[in-house]
């Protein structure tokens, strides 16, 4: 391993930086749930996420098996995370 890839955070690495924006989203969308003035926090954190897996898409070509079944999880979840988020909107 190079010192750079040692120095990286884990925010640095794209699955991971979605996998903790996903966790963040999950978190506002249930705060959300039960205190509509955090719906809009909960749609930022939302967008952020899709962004974060939209980068985290474009390294598919180095991820391996595990992290390729990780980042489908993470688009499930995000998906359902976003249903939610329409429900609270009705």
């Amino acid at each position: 391993m190079t010192a750079e890839v040692m120095s990286l955070k884990k925010e640095d690495i794209p699955l991971e930086a979605a996998m903790t924006a996903i966790k963040r989203a999950q978190q506002w969308t249930e705060l959300a749930q039960t205190d509509p003035a955090k719906f809009t926090e909960s749609q930022n954190h939302l967008t952020y996420a899709q962004e974060q897996l939209a980068l985290a898409h474009q390294s598919l070509n180095w991820l391996n098996e595990e992290e390729k079944k990780q980042l489908q999880r993470a688009d499930d979840l995000l998906r359902l995370l976003k249903q939610t988020q329409q429900s609270i909107i009705r």
